[in-house]
């Protein structure tokens, strides 16, 4: 008797003092048995019989909670501009994400935008131009004196008079030059450039 026949002695002996080992109904393989339910199918033969016995996949897109839509929306927009897409769509569509895209407009960072309304919570879609390097919400929305801008330019933004921090203030979303000629302060949004 050799090593390995006194192994696989052993292993049986092992076995039976084990639960047994279980096969698949179907095709007969000891891997990958799901037990749930008592099934006792392999996970192959589970995939081909799952939608005959009930089970359904489950799609995440459908049911993942947006943390911060704001963030995202401006994510979206800046990875399709990076991928040199001509337009961009996203949900949901909000009043403040409304104004925040008609100040990058304003600015000439994206050509038009429009609402899609599709009962539920609305999409935008939005075209590009290619002139956006990054953009990004500030998280937290630091408040800002009417004073305090310089701080924050130096922080967000790449060089002085380059780019755009969007804040939403008493009289409206605008940007922080306007916010400076009007003398008010608010709250950081977002940052362009």
């Amino acid at each position: 008797m050799n090593n390995n026949d006194k192994a696989n002695v052993r292993n049986k002996q092992k076995r039976k003092n084990k639960n047994p080992i279980v096969h698949c109904k179907i095709c007969g393989n000891e891997n990958s048995i799901i037990k749930k339910y008592d099934l006792n199918v392999c996970r192959r033969c589970f995939k081909d019989i799952a939608k005959k016995i009930g089970f359904e996949k489950f799609d995440w897109g459908v049911w993942m909670s947006l943390v911060d839509p704001i963030s995202d929306a401006l994510i979206a927009i800046k990875n399709s501009d990076l991928a040199s897409k001509k337009e961009c769509s996203f949900r949901p569509a909000s009043n403040l994400m409304g104004e925040i895209l008609k100040v990058i407009q304003k600015m000439g960072y994206i050509s038009t935008f429009e609402l899609i309304d599709d009962g539920r919570e609305g999409i935008f879609k939005v075209e590009l131009l290619g002139k956006i390097n990054n953009l990004r919400a500030i998280k937290p929305r630091y408040a800002v004196k009417k004073n305090e801008f310089e701080k924050y330019e130096k922080r967000f933004l790449p060089a002085r008079d380059m780019g755009l921090l969007i804040i939403s203030t008493p009289e409206g979303v605008m940007t922080h030059k306007q916010a400076k000629e009007k003398g008010v302060g608010g709250r950081l949004i977002a940052f362009i450039y």
